[in-house]
């Protein structure tokens, strides 16, 4: 059933799920809405849930389902989709995903990080490639998210496809400034108590050099998102 509110026209809203971006908490929040009818997708196992006619939102981290389709017809979705997203610092979005998954992942990334004594021994001697221009390997709709090759081309696809393709941008500093917009745009009612994307760690463990290496992984993710963040602050 298609879905008008101030001018947006859609039968499905993606909320795309950028790790640390406070997808958490809206995820929650989501759930609560009594008027919201979403499927998550945490693993391709998660699409037998899917009902064209019961769901109204997909909500889920972005892997093969979504690679390369921001903005365009996901294949076997009927209707018009419409994508949403949240940006975050992307060095503190660095640093708290960093955590979580040496905190949390029970699999062969958690272990990896495991193996390093602290944040600064791992950032000086190791590497991941989601700590490394994140949102521009996802949001430039390039398939070999892994890939450390091109990078320029992927800040410029995302900049033009994020602009262009997705609905609306949030930020997680700006948490309910942005559900106010997000919830005007689409006639939502998110409000959720409290955010609960907040680690339990201390950025003054994490040593003035490594903040540097991880300010020069993402250099095109901070000047995506500072663009992103201007255009909002601006809107």
């Amino acid at each position: 059933m298609e879905v008008k509110n101030r001018g947006c026209v859609y039968d499905k809203l993606v909320f795309i799920h950028l790790a640390k971006t406070a997808g958490g908490t809206l995820k929650n929040e989501i759930a609560r809405q009594d008027n919201i009818n979403p499927v998550f997708i945490y693993g391709e196992d998660s699409w037998q849930n899917y009902s064209s006619v019961d769901h109204n939102v997909i909500y889920g981290h972005p892997s093969k389902w979504l690679f390369g389709n921001i903005g365009k017809q996901l294949p076997n979705i009927e209707g018009k989709v419409v994508y949403i997203t949240f940006l975050r610092n992307p060095i503190l979005r660095t640093i708290s995903h960093y955590y979580h998954l040496r905190n949390v992942d029970k699999g062969i990334i958690g272990d990896r990080i495991r193996e390093f004594p602290d944040i600064n021994v791992f950032f000086k001697e190791c590497y991941h490639w989601e700590f490394e221009n994140y949102f521009c390997r996802i949001l430039s709709n390039d398939k070999k998210v892994t890939s450390n090759r091109d990078m320029e081309a992927k800040f410029l696809a995302a900049i033009d496809i994020v602009r262009k393709d997705i609905a609306f941008v949030g930020f997680q500093e700006f948490f309910e400034y942005s559900l106010y917009y997000l919830n005007g745009m689409f006639g939502l009612k998110l409000s959720p108590e409290k955010n609960i994307n907040m680690g339990s760690y201390s950025l003054l463990d994490v040593y003035p050099e490594t903040f540097e290496i991880i300010k020069g992984l993402n250099f095109y993710d901070i000047k995506l998102y500072n663009m992103m963040l201007s255009d909002f602050l601006a809107g």
